[in-house]
């Protein structure tokens, strides 16, 4: 941003000449420097022969013109205290949040996949099932592979060991 100092200028013209796009004039005298049509190409720092004009950084003049007179005012708003019932609440809410996000899915798949090993037994021997998981994975199971090793389920009583 230029500025043209008042003390320095004498009015002589010089820069009004330099400008390309018309944006300095006289008044009362002085060189005036219309910031909405000045391009900054700095023309005129170099024309005048007073030294009148020369930069100003735009920070410095916008917060002096902008700076606040007075401190601003605070406002507080009060935050209502919960109850301990409101607060049990909020806490239920995310516990029954997480179960729905991360347990349930799970145990949904582990659900459907007993069901699925429990009809491939009821259908006999290498009966296969074919199931998509919820991460899309495809598994394949066989009465074989739902069945405990030796082909076939085993009961223990009384904890004597033999099978019926």
């Amino acid at each position: 941003m230029l500025r043209v100092s008042a003390e320095l200028c004498v009015g002589c013209g010089a820069c009004l000449e330099s400008c390309r796009v018309g944006a300095i004039s006289l008044r009362d005298d002085r060189a005036a420097i219309d910031q909405d049509i000045c391009i900054q190409c700095g023309d005129c720092i170099d024309a005048c022969p007073q030294g009148a004009i020369s930069w100003v950084d735009a920070e410095i003049v916008e917060s002096a013109l902008l700076a606040p007179q007075s401190k601003p005012e605070v406002i507080r708003i009060p935050q209502p205290r919960l109850t301990t019932k409101q607060r049990w609440l909020a806490v239920a809410g995310g516990a029954l949040s997480f179960l729905a996000r991360e347990i349930a899915p799970r145990a949904a798949d582990w659900l459907l996949d007993q069901w699925d090993r429990r009809q491939a037994l009821d259908r006999g021997p290498d009966t296969t099932v074919a199931k998509t998981t919820a991460t899309g994975t495809r598994v394949t199971t066989t009465s074989r592979d739902a069945t405990p090793a030796g082909g076939h389920r085993s009961r223990h009583r009384h904890g004597r060991g033999t099978r019926q």
